[in-house]
């Protein structure tokens, strides 16, 4: 489905193959397979036409929302503020960039908060 790329399908299909690696993607999240998750997000979203926003709203925000969910869980920092800060710029409403602030602000607080070695025995006693 991913070989040869956005510039050698035919632009009617490209927003085909944009939404079966979004779904690709949500499968692997649902199974915890952030990794392969990201990838076909990522590649999902280079299906998307250069007026994606206005073309394809929905399909544009669940992408660039999954993309960021992704790349937290990864830690890929740099990788979830780009999403995040294109689908806030996008966003027709505020609740349509909540769940991307959401993963962002969580994955950005672990990282900025460092656990100490009690912390985890707490953590691992829930």
């Amino acid at each position: 489905m991913n070989y040869g790329g956005p510039d050698v399908i035919d632009d009617s299909k490209r927003s085909f193959i944009a939404d079966l690696n979004l779904k690709a993607g949500m499968l692997c999240i649902k199974k915890s397979d952030f990794t392969n998750a990201y990838k076909f997000i990522v590649h999902g979203i280079s299906y998307l036409s250069e007026d994606c926003w206005t073309e394809q709203y929905e399909l544009s925000l669940k992408l660039y929302d999954a993309a960021a969910e992704a790349a937290s869980f990864l830690q890929k920092n740099a990788d979830a503020k780009s999403y995040t800060d294109v689908l806030i710029e996008n966003a027709k409403s505020f609740d349509d960039s909540l769940q991307c602030k959401y993963f962002y602000s969580v994955q950005k607080s672990l990282v900025d908060m460092p656990l100490k070695l009690s912390d985890l025995y707490l953590l691992s006693s829930l």
